[in-house]
């Protein structure tokens, strides 16, 4: 039998208000032929406890192209992809969060463009994505023009978080994931694994549509208090991507970006800041690195500011100066922060 052209993996965990829009924004509006020669659906319980595993066999019943796969330990939502991936046979693999849906029409689309990918086996497709809350939207992402890129262009782009890091609004070769899984038990899991497959691909596609539906109402650990593993898990993902193959500019980028964006949203105290901030220092004493890049640059240091009005101690001050000591060119922030401490 032919493989289906997509599959699609949906880890779930205890997300019985959402988890049958979810499910409804792909076997509804189709028609069932349609899905059956196309599409392959991969749920993994993720050993949860409310109704989520009755509504998951309710419809791997119902619709042959949907089979159900069980954990009998939680290993979070990297580790329920990576079962969802090894169970996978089609040519591409899209990931949608069980509590996020697809908008009506959007299976029609994905498979249009995949039929025409010459190269399945080297091809990301990205499109564009609506985050809500509370039913009403709150900000969005789609990609500035419909474009092919290469590899560099896509991570260059990437690393300056002018493409999202989420992988929910990416269509992936099948081949390149199943050599290259999530790291398990991670915070920041899409962080490391998108722009490492980027890297192993030849093309990304950019597609100016709005397909996917991300929900903003329920504990995304971007919307968790933070905590010290969020921040060691960032600096083990961002030491992962640095001993990569990927560009050094490229990387160094990336680096400032995520700790400019992180740092600017986190909510931290004194002695999360001293990790992160030591942390950083050691990483551009040991690797002799400057931000080039302005607005990167400007993010990064803006994003220190608030963290130091937040925190503000002798211990903070003292790493950041010696942070800044080492970034040559702005001497003169370290004489403004010290003349305000």
């Amino acid at each position: 039998m032919k493989n289906k052209k997509l599959s699609i993996v949906i880890p779930f965990y205890n997300v019985e208000a959402y988890f049958r829009e979810c499910l409804d924004s792909i076997v509804k509006d189709y028609d069932v032929g349609f899905l059956e020669k196309n599409i392959e659906v991969v749920l993994v319980d993720d050993c949860g406890a409310d109704k989520s595993h009755e509504i998951a066999k309710e419809y791997a019943r119902n619709f042959n192209f949907i089979s159900l796969l069980e954990h009998d330990v939680n290993k979070g939502l990297g580790g329920a992809r990576n079962t969802g991936v090894k169970n996978t046979s089609g040519e591409y693999i899209q990931f949608i969060d069980s509590d996020d849906y697809l908008i009506e029409g959007a299976l029609n689309k994905i498979i249009n463009w995949l039929r025409h990918d010459k190269e399945p086996e080297k091809s990301i497709h990205i499109f564009g994505f609506i985050a809500k809350k509370n039913n009403k939207r709150v900000w969005g992402y789609v990609p500035e023009m419909e474009k092919t890129l290469d590899t560099v262009d896509a991570l260059t782009l990437y690393s300056e978080d002018k493409i999202s890091s989420s992988v929910c609004n990416k269509i992936f070769p099948r081949t390149i994931i199943s050599e290259n899984l999530f790291s398990e038990n991670l915070y920041y899991e899409d962080l490391e694994f998108t722009p490492i497959i980027f890297s192993k691909a030849k093309k990304v596609y950019l597609h100016c549509e709005e397909l996917y539906v991300y929900r903003q109402d329920g504990s995304s650990i971007t919307r968790q208090a933070t905590k010290r593993k969020h921040v060691e898990d960032l600096i083990a993902v961002l030491e992962t991507l640095w001993n990569s193959s990927i560009d050094r500019d490229i990387r160094v980028n990336f680096y400032f970006d995520r700790w400019a964006y992180l740092l600017s949203t986190w909510t931290m105290d004194a002695s999360l800041a001293s990790i992160a901030f030591n942390s950083i220092a050691n990483f551009v004493e040991e690797n002799d690195v400057d931000i080039e890049n302005k607005t990167i640059r400007d993010k990064f240091f803006a994003s220190i500011d608030k963290v130091l009005h937040e925190t503000s101690n002798a211990v903070t001050f003292e790493l950041v100066n010696r942070l800044l000591i080492k970034l040559n060119s702005y001497h003169e922030v370290i004489l403004e922060g010290t003349e305000k401490s």
